[in-house]
C-alpha cells in the first residue's frame, strides 16, 4: 500500500516502524539513497530547522540515557571527521555561556567515584606540554582562592607524603626565590633589630620572675624520675594527647608549680615541646589547670583507694610517699 501525498503517519505507526527497524544495519547504498531523497524533498534547504528536529528526536530517543555502544560510535565518527577541533567562534560562545550560566558545562557538577577513577587512570602517563602549562599559569594568575577552597586543599593534603623526587623538584624551584621584593632583605639594608640587643632581656621582660629560670635543678630530678613520669602518663602528652612515638623525641617533664626543687610526682607532668612552650606564658592559668587535672586523675585512680585496717589505721599511704 502506497501512501497518498500529504498524508502523515500516526505516532503508533511511527513507533511500530521504529521498533521493527531496531537492530537493522543499513548499507552504504541505502544511506546514499536516503540522503538523495531528502535533498530532493528540500530537507537541507533550512539546516537550522533540521538540526532542531534532529535534536528533539535524539532527546526523545535517549530519555533514559545513551548506551555505551552508541557513545563509542559517536566518538569514533568524530575522530575520523576531526570534529573535535573546535573553532574560535564556538570557544567564545562556550566561554560566554559559562560566564552567564553557572551550571553550564562541567561547572557545579559532582562526579561519581567510578568516573573520577576512570579519569585518573586515563590521565596517567600523559605528558603536559610547555604550551599548555603556560596557558594554565596565565589563566590562574591573579585568581584568589577562598578560605573554603584553601581549607579543602589543606584537608586533602593531610597524611599525604611527598616522594623524594617531588621534594627535590620543589626545593630546586624555590631556590633563589623570595616571597615579595618589598619584604626581601637587600644589600646595604640595616636590620630592624640592630642596636636593640637586650631590649626585652632580664628585668625588662614582662615575664621576668626573679630569675627563677636560672636556678639549677635538684639532683632528685634525674632521668630515672623523668622516665617514671612518662611511663605513668602512658608516654602521651597530657595536653594535646600525642604519643611519644609520633613525635620522634622524648616528652619533656614539666613542674606544675614552676618550683624546680619540688619533685613530687603529683607536681610533675609529661608534655610535648609545643605544649611545654605554652606554659612559659600565663603561668597562673596553667598552674591551676594542671593541678586540677592531676587531682582528678589521682582521685579516680582505683590503685589509690585507701582502706581502713582492724585497728582503724589507713592502708595505702605508702603510695603517696615519694
Amino acid at each position: 500500500m502506497k501512501m497518498k501525498k500529504g498524508s502523515k503517519h500516526s505516532k503508533e505507526s511511527k513507533e511500530k516502524s521504529r521498533d521493527s527497524h531496531k537492530g537493522n544495519k543499513l548499507s552504504k547504498e541505502s544511506i546514499i539513497e536516503r540522503a538523495e531523497t531528502r535533498r530532493k524533498k528540500g530537507w537541507f534547504k533550512n539546516p537550522e530547522k533540521t538540526k532542531e528536529k534532529m535534536r528533539i528526536s535524539t532527546l526523545e530517543q535517549f530519555k533514559d540515557g545513551m548506551p555505551l555502544s552508541t557513545r563509542k560510535k559517536i566518538v569514533d565518527t568524530r575522530r575520523r571527521n576531526n570534529s573535535y577541533i573546535v573553532s574560535k567562534e564556538t570557544r567564545k560562545k562556550m566561554s560566554d555561556n559559562a560566564k552567564i550560566n553557572s551550571n553550564y558545562g562541567m561547572r557545579a557538577k559532582i562526579h561519581r567515584k567510578e568516573s573520577i577513577e576512570k579519569m585518573r587512570e586515563s590521565s596517567k602517563g600523559q605528558v603536559v606540554t610547555e604550551e599548555t602549562r603556560k596557558k594554565i599559569s596565565e589563566a590562574n594568575t591573579g585568581k584568589k582562592l577562598t578560605r573554603e577552597h584553601k581549607r579543602k586543599i589543606s584537608l586533602a593534603n593531610i597524611g599525604k607524603e611527598k616522594a623524594e623526587g617531588t621534594r627535590k623538584k620543589i626545593s630546586l624551584a624555590q631556590k633563589g626565590k623570595h616571597n615579595s621584593p618589598k619584604t626581601e632583605f637587600k644589600k646595604g639594608q640595616k636590620p630592624w633589630n640592630k642596636n636593640l640587643k637586650g631590649l626585652n632581656a632580664g628585668d625588662k621582660n614582662p615575664a621576668w620572675l626573679d630569675g627563677r629560670s636560672f636556678e639549677p635543678y635538684s639532683p632528685e630530678f634525674n632521668n630515672q624520675l623523668k622516665e617514671k613520669i612518662r611511663e605513668r602518663d602512658n608516654y602521651e602528652c597530657q595536653e594535646c594527647h600525642k604519643k611519644q612515638e609520633e613525635l620522634n623525641e622524648k616528652l619533656s617533664v614539666h613542674h606544675i608549680d614552676y618550683n624546680k626543687k619540688n619533685n613530687n610526682p603529683l607536681n610533675l607532668i609529661s608534655l610535648c615541646r609545643k605544649c611545654h612552650t605554652k606554659t612559659s606564658f600565663n603561668r597562673k592559668h596553667w598552674k591551676r589547670y594542671f593541678q586540677m587535672q592531676m587531682f582528678i586523675k589521682e582521685f579516680f585512680n582505683p590503685e589509690n583507694i585507701l582502706i581502713f585496717n582492724e585497728n582503724k589505721q589507713l592502708i595505702g599511704l605508702d603510695k603517696f610517699k615519694y
